[in-house]
């Protein structure tokens, strides 16, 4: 066969290509979309080679080949040829559409139009070409160029052209003078090329070949591996900058939550502690019998307060975290329940509302779900309904939803209600319908339970009115695991919140196991006084020896977690792996309050779990509970046991509070060595109890042991230690020693030798001084020893005015009782009164809150008055701002009355009062 081309270039083109083709297909990363077009491209470039070829063969045979099959080969050269223009356009678009796609959007949507155009007006050209002839044709075996030839030839160039000018020109890549030079460059070569096909070496193929070139060129120039490269972390740096802006924008939002919270924090833990030192001032001043016994139940609602805080805190840090872990188990529905109003009582015991209890009494005895968050859940809108009722009733009530299995909870109350334009802040956090301030909290519950409920599957509904009460309810799906319902019998029982005190109904051997011999004394004696035979144990070794010497089982067992020589944990795993005693229930003893850790007990095979402090109504549910209904039997009304309990006569007040009695000698010499009063609290009251716990604390010096273990690098048994001597001291009233075994204890977690080495021999001989003086104070060498008085304070000629502004009433009502045994003293519940007061009578001294200064900056700085202010803030631009509005003085909340009384005393002095 003749060949009237030469096509030695398109054989090399063709060689080349295929070589390129598997460099990228083993080089490159397919799964890349503009790696896919890139070999899109050497592959249709490889096509339009092979065709040409072909095509120099079918024209140089023109009089063998038939003249349409020619026409159609070569026709179809050309379609091969324009297609491989818009594959180059649309690369060009790819490489240009992560660089600025919104500056290339106008131009991108007018050149596909004209592109568009241009392709319609080339197909219909060669379309028109087969009858015609104006671009090419076969005469007589010659192949001829029609007129438009030039158009079928420089057709592809165009859309190449388009490509590089329009779209890949405006690429981040291509942004430098020097890159847009090489770019024409390349362009230029292909152009001239082809023109020197057309009009100089007419009979040699040197296109494809530059296109070939042109490819390679192209590669270098933006598709090199250390270029993809640099895509690749292009790509990943953008996807970083994306994630770390969406991590900065929560992370803001939960910064700004926590600052909230830490802020209504500062205020809200500050009032109900200065309730409790306020009250108890008034207790050791006050000895009127029924003033003593009122101060007692306002500071236990005090406490119980903080209680409600520390609860919220713990929920809304787990919420915020995203620590919040739903893990469902079976559970008896009467735990539920028990539980429930035990915590219900608790809220209510000051209050004295009407409470209405309802349990369905289609309840199934089992359920499958979460006990301990559903627990949660109905003690924060119990809570919430308790807090926010000042008298009447709260009605509460669980039904079974057989339909749908769920349970449904519902608390209505008859309170203040909420205000319709405030319905909808009810799930926000820090949000309080109480806006006067009269209730204590951090407008954190229904926030918490909100989220919880939506975690759940569920959500909160409420309904209100204002002045009137509110409705609070919810539904939850469980699984009934259980065919038996509680009945009518049951549910009327569980209803009942008649409270009364308990004695076992048999005698029950348990076994107390505590590191802590203080801890023993208070639980063995409480168990004690109910009927109970308690025998004890120092550690889990010596209980499981206990254990294994008896004959018959114990009834229940109460273990401590953590211990020395072996914990509770190693020891629970050796009676279930012995199979010990496999019928007696255990319960773990811990401090450790985090919500998961019942879950983590039982996963080990405790019955169940206690928190220290014991209590006597905790530990006589726990034995009824675990040991079978009956254990335990009630003997004696709900009013006795508040004449027993909770309102104290005076000789117990002045014994357990004030720690004075007359005839204890050693309480008054303990008095000035610890804290009685915390001490005795621990020990119920009992002074006998107190010093037998005492003599044991003395007994049970471990500086030696302690310090044989540091010396012996042991630390954990160490931290077991220490932490030991946290606990116990802070039991007898040694507060100081407490918090230094407490900085150990942190150290040894930490790990912080340096800090272990560098006050060990420090707490040592605190430890050591502590014991000196408390042996001397149970066992003095001699009793005539003259007792130390304290000088009366100065006596005032006339009595020295203050002006007591807060609009906080309990605190006003505490501090004026506390400053009215020296002064005279005004008070002004806002601070409009406390102006005019300051105008007309003229005080020598006033006290005011640092909450109104705000907008009254001008009218303080007026003053001549000497001020102290009185704030929850601690930062130093509280101390500023209310110096310089005039301030003389600032004390901080909780207020000391020693430290109130020595600032005031140090204004005075300054003014020139005589004292």
């Amino acid at each position: 066969m003749k060949l009237l081309y030469n096509i030695d270039f398109s054989i090399a083109a063709a060689v080349f290509l295929s070589i390129f083709l598997l460099y990228i297909v083993f080089s490159y990363d397919l799964k890349v979309r503009k790696n896919r077009g890139f070999l899109q491209l050497i592959v249709f470039v490889l096509v339009a080679d092979i065709f040409d070829i072909i095509t120099a063969f079918t024209i140089s045979n023109a009089n063998r080949v038939p003249v349409f099959l020619n026409m159609a080969i070569n026709e179809l050269y050309y379609f091969v040829l324009a297609f491989l223009g818009i594959l180059f356009l649309q690369y060009a678009e790819e490489v240009s559409e992560n660089s600025d796609p919104d500056d290339n959007r106008r131009s991108l949507l007018s050149l596909h139009r004209i592109d568009y155009i241009l392709i319609f007006a080339y197909v219909i050209l060669l379309l028109i070409n087969f009858p015609t002839g104006i671009l090419m044709s076969f005469q007589n075996g010659v192949y001829i160029h029609g007129p438009l030839y030039f158009v079928l030839f420089f057709f592809p160039y165009v859309e190449v052209g388009f490509a590089f000018a329009r779209v890949v020109m405006t690429t981040e890549e291509f942004r430098t003078n020097n890159r847009r030079i090489l770019v024409w460059i390349y362009f230029s070569f292909c152009m001239s090329v082809a023109a020197l096909q057309l009009f100089v070496f007419t009979k040699v193929l040197l296109s494809i070949f530059a296109v070939a070139i042109g490819l390679t060129f192209l590669m270098i120039l933006m598709e090199t591996p250390d270029y993809q490269g640099m895509l690749l972390v292009m790509d990943k740096l953008r996807d970083t900058q994306s994630q770390m802006r969406q991590q900065a924008m929560l992370e803001n939002r939960r910064s700004r939550s926590k600052t909230d919270f830490l802020l209504h924090l500062s205020h809200e833990l500050r009032t109900p502690l200065n309730a409790i030192i306020g009250y108890s001032e008034l207790i050791l001043s006050d000895r009127k019998k029924q003033a003593a016994a009122s101060d007692v139940k306002n500071i236990r609602q005090a406490s119980r307060d903080l209680l409600s805080i520390a609860d919220n805190i713990k929920n809304f840090i787990e919420i915020e975290d995203e620590d919040v872990s739903i893990e469902n188990d079976d559970y008896e529905t009467c735990v539920l329940v028990e539980d429930m109003k035990r915590r219900t009582a608790f809220l209510n015991a000051d209050k004295g509302l009407k409470l209405h209890l309802v349990i369905d009494p289609a309840l199934p005895t089992r359920l499958y779900g979460d006990r301990i968050r559903i627990g949660q859940l109905m003690d924060t809108l119990i809570s919430n309904a308790i807090k926010y009722t000042d008298q009447g009733e709260v009605d509460i009530s669980l039904e079974w939803k057989d339909s749908i299995s769920a349970i449904g909870f519902t608390v209505e109350d008859s309170g203040k209600g909420i205000k319709p334009a405030e319905m909808k802040r009810i799930s926000e956090s820090f949000f309080r319908g109480d806006r006067e301030g009269t209730v204590s909290g951090l407008g954190l519950g229904l926030a918490f339970a909100s989220k919880l409920l939506y975690l759940m599957g569920s959500k909160l509904e409420y309904e209100s009115a204002y002045n009137i009460g509110s409705r609070f309810y919810f539904t939850l799906r469980q699984g009934d695991v259980s065919d038996d319902h509680i009945g009518e019998e049951k549910a009327l029982a569980l209803a009942s919140f008649e409270k009364k005190t308990r004695e076992v109904a048999k005698k029950l051997d348990v076994l107390v196991v505590d590191d802590n011999q203080i801890n023993i004394d208070i639980t063995a004696r409480i168990l004690t006084s109910g009927g109970c035979h308690v025998e004890t144990a120092m550690n889990g070794e010596e209980a499981i020896s206990r254990i294994r010497e008896r004959n018959t089982a114990y009834d229940i067992i109460f273990m401590d977690h953590l211990m020395p020589v072996m914990d509770g944990i190693e020891a629970m795993d050796t009676i279930r792996t012995e199979n010990l005693c496999p019928d007696t229930p255990v319960v773990a003893l811990t401090a450790n309050a985090v919500t998961d850790v019942e879950r983590e007990y039982r996963s080990h095979g405790f019955a169940a779990y206690m928190l220290k402090p014991v209590t006597q109504d905790g530990l006589f549910d726990t034995i009824d509970r675990l040991c079978g209904e009956g254990s335990v039997i009630r003997t004696g009304t709900d009013h006795e046991l508040t004449a027993k309990n909770d309102v104290p006569d005076q000789e117990s007040i002045e014994k357990t509070v004030r720690g004075t009695d007359t005839s204890s000698d050693p309480m008054k010499s303990l008095s000035d060595i610890v804290d009685t009063k915390a001490g005795l609290a621990y020990c119920g009251g009992a002074e006998d109890f107190y010093l037998d716990i005492i003599n044991d604390y003395i007994k049970g010096d471990t500086r030696e042991k302690l310090s044989k273990e540091l010396s012996d690098g042991d630390l954990e048994n160490y931290r077991i230690g220490v932490h030991s001597l946290k606990s116990s001291s802070r039991t007898i009233g040694a507060g100081e020693l407490s918090d230094q075994a407490k900085r150990l204890e942190d150290a040894c977690k930490a790990s912080d030798t340096d800090y272990i080495r560098a006050h060990h021999e420090e707490v040592m001989e605190l430890y050591g001084k502590l014991l000196s003086d408390l042996d001397s104070a149970i066992h003095p060498a001699s009793e005539g020893k003259q007792e130390k008085k304290e000088a009366p304070a100065p006596k005032h000629k006339e009595r020295t005015r203050i002006l007591l502004a807060t609009s906080y009433d309990l605190e006003r009502n505490i501090l004026s009782y506390i400053l009215g045994k020296d002064y005279e003293v005004t008070e002004a519940s806002d601070i409009v009164k406390g102006f005019n007061l300051l105008r007309n009578d003229k005080p020598d001294l006033a006290l005011i809150d640092s909450a109104m200064i705000f907008g009254n900056e001008e009218r303080f700085m007026e003053l001549n008055v000497p001020v102290i202010f009185i704030t929850d803030e601690r930062d130093r631009s509280s101390k500023v701002r209310s110096i310089s509005c005039g301030g003389n003085d600032i004390i901080e909340r909780p207020v000391d009355e020693i430290i109130l009384k020595r600032r005031i005393r140090g204004v005075l002095a300054l003014k020139g009062s005589v004292l």
